[in-house]
């Protein structure tokens, strides 16, 4: 949700076939009618705002891999307004793979998951409708959960908390060859 309380965005659909995921916008007041952020084939998830309601950070496999992608966010000013318009200045962030991206408090970093889960952050330079980036570098390697993905960062982001996998342990296993053969006896 943005900030001020004015939109929300959600994920809708499935990834099997030719349905895919998609973002959408609902608009809290007004006309209350939900627009979908962009128009393709891609799964698009993970879409946050940033802290100021003016960019949305999402993961997109569009380029054929899960990259982390930003986009600014210009609320519609009325229902005619086309909903891809707010695809214009869409910016790469990740270069390798990544998913999952989190803001931190001041807009001054972004953060995600890149694709051996490497946590990445990137140093941004938002002033404005200009919005610059540094490469990402590599802050240390997570375990993530098969099942969950998640991750968050305080807001001074220097810390953080990832849901986990345990790490997994292997017993020796026994193999017996020609076993029938001792109760024939």
């Amino acid at each position: 949700m943005t900030p001020d309380g004015r939109f929300l965005l959600y994920g809708e659909g499935v990834n099997i076939g030719r349905v895919h995921s998609q973002l959408w916008v609902y608009p809290l007041i007004g006309n209350r009618r939900p627009f979908r952020l962009f128009h393709g084939d891609a799964i698009e998830r993970d879409a946050k705002f940033s802290p100021d309601g003016q960019w949305i950070a999402y993961t997109s496999n569009e380029s054929g891999r899960d990259e982390v992608y930003v986009v600014p966010f210009v609320a519609p000013q009325s229902s005619t307004q086309p909903e891809n318009a707010l695809s214009s200045g869409r910016r790469q962030i990740s270069n390798s793979g990544g998913h999952t991206p989190k803001w931190n408090q001041n807009k001054n970093e972004l953060f995600y998951l890149a694709q051996d889960n490497t946590l990445m952050a990137v140093t941004l330079s938002i002033r404005g409708s200009t919005f610059a980036f540094e490469t990402g570098r590599p802050l240390f390697r997570a375990n993530p959960s098969f099942y969950s993905l998640a991750f968050d960062v305080s807001p001074d982001g220097r810390r953080f908390i990832i849901n986990t996998a345990p790490q997994e342990k292997t017993a020796p296993i026994t193999v017996v060859d020609n076993w029938l053969s001792d109760f024939s006896k």
